[in-house]
């Protein structure tokens, strides 16, 4: 798990925190609320690499500014095939700057990466941040060791898909196709990405590629509480409150009293919004329906306009982030999603369902996830993106993968010190590693 709470857009208050170290007990396994730095596997009724909340948080979390380690496992992380993804090195030659419109700047750019990859079929090239300007020179921000680093150009990142067909079998560029590994395959000839990527890391106008890495959801279940006094029924009395066990393991009785205690609705305030990244959210469940949050920009009209001017047709609850199907409709068509917001918002005292963790907060429905449960690494940067782009105070991320993307902490560099950043510790029962 991973938290910022540098400077603020607006005041987060402890609830926001507590979203934190909530959000990710939802299922039996192993998304703990602490990383463990030691080899102690015992179980807990947590899950087993829990950290009681009595003992100190350990001296380093993740964050996106360590150096990459590999924790890939045996046969390699996942990703898709002939798909590429590249960060041009930011120098005059990659024509970003203020001087050239974004149109221009775009095919300044694909002509560069055009130059590099001039042996292979190119099918398309894309930015993969579409609406981020090019960052202000000299913008840093401090690490939690006190470190000031410059915040990555996102504008320099792109996705290429390569057209592996067109080139000829015997073609140095190509790998045998791989069969019975479980992976899925997309073509029928298969571009060495290693190869490639290789290759690129000699030049001098590009400064990271990578394979488009695949993530996958984080599993939640349902199970009954550990305590049996219904201590939630004090301030919420929804149906099925008692089989909520994670209020139990993360104390959250105990801190909706706390702010109770400090004049502060139990709930947390409305003011609070909550992205959540996933498979979308049902954001016409009965015990979701007032926790959305609603996008200003977009007046609440659905009239087939972009109102708002950011690319995505009438997104008043969020947004479809997946590339080739950017939309404004965040609608979950596999459950994941709208299980974790119910988790963070569902509404309270309504006699529906459960209760959330903060059922006053918004919910910002950002759909990265495919209907099989399947995150590409460029969606899920995009999702981060559009978090950031709308003013969320937290993004929630319950999926996971061993792959290590620079892309993806590049965009949660760019996140951080403006939202909280809560992502899933994992479902395999392994202790996180240090940094």
């Amino acid at each position: 798990m991973f938290l910022s709470t540098q400077s603020l857009a607006k005041p987060v208050t402890a609830l926001a925190l507590l979203l934190a170290l909530a959000l990710q007990v939802t299922s039996a396994s192993a998304e703990s609320l602490n990383p463990l730095q030691s080899s102690n596997n015992a179980q807990s009724p947590n899950g087993p690499h829990h950290q009681p909340i009595s003992q100190p948080a350990p001296a380093k979390a993740y964050t996106p500014f360590g150096q990459h380690q590999d924790q890939c496992p045996a046969g390699g992380c996942e990703f898709r095939d002939n798909v590429l993804l590249v960060k041009l090195k930011d120098t005059p030659d990659t024509a970003v700057k203020s001087q050239l419109s974004q149109k221009e700047r775009t095919q300044a750019q694909k002509t560069l990466i055009r130059n590099a990859l001039q042996d292979l079929p190119i099918g398309r090239i894309d930015r993969v941040f579409q609406q981020t300007e090019p960052a202000a020179e000299n913008r840093t921000l401090q690490t939690p060791n006190g470190e000031w680093l410059t915040v990555p150009d996102l504008t320099l990142w792109h996705r290429i898909e390569l057209d592996a067909n067109a080139l000829d079998k015997d073609s140095p560029w190509l790998q045998q196709p791989k069969t019975g590994d479980g992976q899925t395959r997309m073509a029928t000839q298969t571009i060495d990405l290693a190869a490639v990527i290789k290759d690129l890391q000699s030049r001098t106008d590009i400064d990271y590629a990578e394979p488009e890495y695949v993530y996958r959801l984080n599993a939640v279940s349902q199970y009954q509480r550990l305590n049996t006094p219904p201590v939630p029924g004090d301030f919420y009395s929804d149906p099925d409150i008692d089989q909520q066990w994670h209020f139990d393991a993360a104390a959250i009785p105990e801190a909706w009293d706390f702010l109770d205690q400090q004049g502060l609705p139990s709930g947390g305030s409305s003011d609070i919004i909550v992205a959540v990244i996933d498979t979308g959210v049902d954001y016409t469940h009965p015990d979701l329906i007032n926790s959305m949050w609603v996008n200003p920009g977009e007046f609440n009209t659905s009239n087939n306009s972009d109102s708002d001017g950011n690319s995505y047709r009438d997104d008043i609850h969020g947004a479809k982030v997946i590339s080739g199907s950017l939309s404004g409709d965040p609608m979950d068509d596999h459950g994941h999603g709208t299980h974790v917001a119910g988790i963070i918002a569902a509404q309270g005292n309504n006699a529906e369902g459960g209760v959330g963790v903060a059922p006053n907060v918004k919910i910002m429905a950002i759909k990265a996830a495919q209907y099989s449960g399947v995150l590409n690494a460029t969606d899920v940067a995009r999702g981060i993106e559009y978090a950031m782009d709308n003013g969320a105070d937290v993004i929630n991320m319950s999926f996971g993968s061993y792959a290590q993307s620079q892309l993806i902490e590049d965009a949660l560099a760019n996140a951080y010190g403006t939202a909280i950043l809560v992502a899933a510790a994992g479902n395999d029962g392994r202790a996180n590693l240090s940094c």
